[in-house]
């Protein structure tokens, strides 16, 4: 995970990139602690992917990033965005599976439809099952929630894979705390 020595050297990439910020606003203390709420913001965050996620930051920008601009860069290098298909991609996709057969028998050997990746898969279960899409004779409303379903779960990971551990806990805790005190507290009238 990101140490301290890992955002040193980030730091001196970054100092050499970007001279005139680097003189202007790393002085004395200032830069210390800069340097250490960087490593807080990155810290679950591997070394190697946060040096590579400085250089692309350095190869596709003229300002110097703050700690959330890096920690993008490294949750897209680690998510692999590029690999990832767009919401409408996913519906064609989906309209290809639609068209095969869940099993057929090729040379004696049965050979079964292999599921698509898990967000497909979870937006296809939230506008109503594979059956329901093979049946359903309204195709621009299918395709519309389906885009719809496949945006929000993606984001919705987007976001849990982005989140900070620190948050997670936080969030964890108070949901805990919550579901506890309804627990003893009994419902609350309505």
């Amino acid at each position: 995970m990101a140490s301290i020595e890992t955002i040193g050297r980030v730091f001196k990439l970054l100092s050499r990139a970007y001279v005139d910020y680097a003189a202007k606003h790393l002085r004395g203390t200032e830069g210390a602690e800069t340097v250490r709420l960087y490593q807080r913001i990155l810290d679950d965050i591997p070394d190697g992917v946060v040096e590579t996620a400085c250089v692309d930051h350095i190869a596709d920008s003229q300002w110097w990033p703050k700690p959330s601009e890096l920690r993008e860069r490294c949750v897209s290098l680690l998510v692999n965005d590029v690999a990832a298909l767009g919401a409408s991609e996913a519906w064609g996709v989906v309209l290809k599976r639609m068209r095969a057969p869940e099993r057929t028998w090729i040379g004696g050997q049965e050979y079964v439809r292999r599921p698509c990746d898990d967000v497909t898969e979870r937006a296809v279960a939230a506008v109503g099952g594979w059956a329901y899409l093979r049946h359903s004779e309204d195709g621009v409303a299918d395709r519309a929630r389906f885009l719809q379903a496949y945006q929000d779960i993606a984001t919705r990971e987007r976001r849990k894979q982005a989140e900070h551990p620190a948050v997670t806990e936080t969030r964890l805790s108070i949901a805990e705390r919550t579901q506890l005190r309804e627990i003893s507290d009994g419902p609350t009238p309505g």
